[in-house]
């Protein structure tokens, strides 16, 4: 290149968007050098890869240059078969074997290819193998490898391993693509042995089976392979996070995301969504805002991604409204992920209403919906009892957006009329289906039968069921429901015994809690442990409190055995969500909300059984049956969003036995030295102010470790010292003395500083002191709360309060003038 077209070539490289790209293109034409080859050709090349949302522009440029040589060819076809259109990317190929004169190299094969696999057209790739036969190219490393890859993905690993073996030198890239073909095709023995074959293995090689055994579901085989690997990176961690996740195994999945942090390896993209997820299926509420501070810290929610999956972690833990706050950030980088996200979060809350809504502020800002944003909006109707907007909703999708409806929408409107009672209208619907309808969409037929006790028409469903999947257990217990309820005895016992000949097995219920981020997971009549024994014990207490208060009965028409009403009673009570809850009334001070996840469909019984103890205990609880939150007693959240007096004191209180959340988060600012500058807002209305506050509190959780989490204020003076000798280098890991950790114990207000002969001696405060102090500073705060607001968000360092020999006056008198200011702020707010 000459020295202007290099000049054209640096200054494409400056061009992010549509826009100087366009700028640019202009000058380029009117200075002559659009009709250059090099300049035009990487120009090219800058639109369709570099730049987002400058396909078509590509496209169109493409087709105004007279005569495209190769190299603008695969440009093109590249850039399509990595786009959301792959099956256009065969177009250019065969435009460019018209013309005699250009010869497709090694690179049009294999970007071809690649557009065929992502499309999964196995017919096409089968052909363009044969046009790369004519060209010898079929044992060449780059399109062989490509072959290897499309064969996988269309599920012909017979074809895959077949070029593989034809192939007279493959290298690493080659063997990794045999295994993941294996793995896509289900062939794990072949992905086992292909991989104990390799000459020589990549740090990928280790990944692709990590990725390979947990989208199979073999997390054992993982694990081993996880052992055995002696580097590891963030691939590594974020395929077992994933996997984990994606397969239940949700403490394990968290217990890999805090290993990759002890290690120092900085969260993706990829393993923050995974252990969001991982979140939104556990119900882990505080540790997904934990992973919220930490992201905001990391600078990753400008990344759509990442807060579409906030979006669906808040929803799915029951807080709509910390999902929303979440939601109205991003106003500029929305998709349609984002808008399905928050229309899905509104319906699993039941505001149907306010998710219509939202549905049509998406319109109006000119989001075109897809058929998951419908399926979204239907489940927001099916659970809100909206069955004539479902209905129009459904026409709409069809005939204003041309969306042919998939069998979920059709399963959404079975569920819209079963929810209604509409039993035989849900029938005639399906019946009436373009669709085979599958067993899903009879399943959930069967289920409505169950609830509004039909017996005619869930024998009539499970006929149907038996001839698509006989051995389905579910199906079998559906109908013992109704059965049951109808006091059928001899028709439940004919249905046990048909599922114990089968050998079918009852899928068990268990549900989770998360108290202090720390998971309990309950299954009913496990093995009794210290945990379980807790959980009981506490159950014995509330049953017997609900009964003399309220008069509460267990529902016994809940139990499906034909046994005795004492010992329906007793097997009613011993449910998995009730447990949950008891160990959770256990645990948390009053006021707290409880946040339980269940597998399967709450029982009546326990669905009143929650709203009493929630009224009694004046504790709210939110249920999480089948990914839809019920919410008891219409909790107030006690997320520093909404607190009075009587809130704060409890959290003051409970924060001197049991060291709350919220105390680590003074502990970052004041005492291990964790800079917040990055969440230092100005000073806006409370409600923004306080959503700071629940962040700050990642960059300490994020990096502390098992042992130093086990801390708490009950601890003796010698274990803390112990500890902060252990935990001396630091949160960056310096061995420096001046970054040493400090841990100061409070017991009762009074602090015993570690680490630091000082301590809070330099500002000579006694107990009478700090109590003049804490009455004095606003009735809503107490003194310690102010400190953590002033290091948080007020900018002023605590630093040289802490172990100086200065005036303590001095320091306390500016820090009580901004805490009267704040607390004015506050109260005006």
């Amino acid at each position: 290149m000459n020295i202007s077209e290099q000049r054209w070539v640096s200054l494409l490289s400056k061009c992010c968007t549509v826009r100087t790209t366009k700028q640019v293109h202009a000058q380029i034409y009117t200075t002559g050098f659009h009709d250059d080859p090099i300049v035009f050709g990487k120009f090219l090349l800058h639109c369709a890869v570099s730049v987002s949302d400058a396909l078509h522009y590509a496209r169109r440029l493409f087709h105004h240059f007279p005569n495209p040589d190769t190299f603008m060819y695969n440009t093109l076809i590249r850039a399509l078969a990595l786009s959301e259109i792959p099956h256009h990317a065969i177009h250019p190929f065969l435009q460019m074997r018209r013309h005699d004169t250009l010869i497709p190299d090694s690179f049009t094969f294999a970007f071809a290819l690649k557009g065929l696999a992502n499309c999964g057209d196995l017919r096409a790739g089968v052909q363009l193998h044969c046009q790369a036969l004519r060209h010898c190219f079929h044992t060449h490393v780059f399109v062989g490898t490509t072959l290897i890859s499309m064969y996988g993905e269309c599920g012909d690993s017979c074809s895959a391993r077949k070029v593989f073996e034809e192939m007279p030198d493959p290298n690493v890239v080659t063997w990794n693509a045999v295994v993941t073909a294996c793995f896509r095709c289900g062939d794990i023995c072949g992905a086992q042995g292909a991989f104990e074959q390799m000459p020589i293995r990549n740090l990928t090689s280790w990944n692709v089976m990590l990725a390979g055994y947990t989208k199979a579901g073999e997390l054992e085989l993982a694990s081993r392979v996880y052992s055995e690997m002696t580097l590891k990176d963030g691939v590594s961690w974020s395929t077992m996070i994933v996997g984990f996740a994606h397969n239940g195994y949700f403490d394990e999945a968290f217990g890999f995301f805090r290993e990759m942090l002890r290690e120092g390896i900085r969260p993706n993209e990829v393993s923050l969504t995974g252990v969001l997820s991982a979140c939104a299926q556990a119900g882990a509420f505080a540790f997904g805002k934990i992973l919220h501070g930490c992201m905001e810290k990391a600078g990753f929610l400008h990344i759509v991604s990442v807060n579409n999956a906030l979006i669906d972690t808040y929803s799915k833990c029951g807080n709509v409204a910390m999902a929303r706050l979440v939601f109205e950030n991003v106003p500029m980088a929305r998709n349609i992920v984002t808008w399905t996200s928050m229309i899905a979060g509104l319906a699993m809350q039941g505001h149907g209403e306010e998710a219509i809504r939202l549905f049509h502020e998406m319109e109006d800002s000119g989001v075109r919906p897809d058929g998951i944003t419908f399926i979204s909006l239907l489940y927001a109707c099916s659970h809100s009892g909206l069955v004539d907007q479902g209905c129009a909703y459904f026409s709409k999708m069809k005939n204003m957006y041309g969306i042919v409806p998939a069998v979920e929408h059709y399963g959404c409107m079975v569920d819209l009329y079963g929810r209604a009672a509409q039993l035989q209208k849900a029938y005639e619907f399906v019946c009436q289906m373009p669709i085979s309808p599958n067993a899903i969409i009879w399943r959930t037929l069967l289920g409505a039968c169950s609830i509004h006790g039909n017996i005619e028409l869930a024998e009539l469903v499970k006929a149907r069921l038996a001839e698509m999947d006989p051995n389905n257990s579910g199906d079998h217990v559906l109908l013992s429901n109704v059965y049951a309820v109808a006091g059928k005895w001899k028709d439940v016992a004919s249905i046990r015994r048909t599922m114990t000949e089968r050998s079918m097995k009852k899928t068990p219920g268990w549900s989770m809690i998360e108290i202090d981020k720390v998971i309990y997971g309950f299954v009913a009549g496990e093995k009794p442990n210290e945990v379980t024994e807790e959980a009981h014990s506490k159950l014995r207490e509330i049953m017997l409190r609900l009964r003399a208060e309220v008069g509460y009965a267990p529902q016994v028409r809940s139990v499906l055995h034909d046994i005795e009403e004492e010992e329906k009673e007793d097997s009613v009570s011993k449910h998995s969500e009730k447990l949950a809850a008891a160990f959770g009334i256990a645990k948390v001070p009053k006021g707290r909300v409880l946040r339980i996840v269940k597998n399967l469909r709450v029982c009546g019984d326990c669905h009143t059984y929650m709203k009493l103890i929630s009224k009694v205990y004046e504790t709210p609880i939110q249920s999480s049956p089948n990914s839809q939150y019920s919410d008891f007693a219409k909790p107030r959240e006690l997320d520093a969003i909404d607190l009075n007096d009587d809130d704060i004191e409890d959290r003051r209180q409970d924060s001197i036995q049991h060291w709350h959340w919220k105390e680590d988060e003074m502990l970052i600012s004041a005492w291990l030295n964790v800079s917040t500058d990055p969440i230092v807002g100005e000073l806006v209305e409370c409600k923004k102010r306080w959503y700071k506050i629940n962040k700050a509190v990642a960059q300490f959780d994020g990096c502390y470790d098992q042992g130093s989490r086990n801390i708490r204020s009950g601890s003796n003076a010698d274990d803390i010292k112990d500890a902060s000798r252990h935990n001396s280098s630091g949160v960056g890991g310096s061995s420096n003395p001046s970054s040493q950790t400090l841990i100061q114990s409070s017991p009762n207000s009074q602090y015993s500083d570690f680490a630091n002969p000082h301590g809070l001696d330099a500002i000579d405060l006694n107990d009478d002191d700090i109590e003049d102090r804490r009455q004095d500073s606003i009735q809503h705060w107490h003194w310690k709360e102010d400190e953590m607001l002033i290091s948080a968000w007020l900018n002023i360092s605590t630093d040289s309060i802490v172990g100086t020999d200065q005036k303590g006056e001095i320091f306390w008198s500016r820090i009580f003038s901004y805490c009267v200011e704040f607390c004015s702020d506050m109260t005006r707010g």
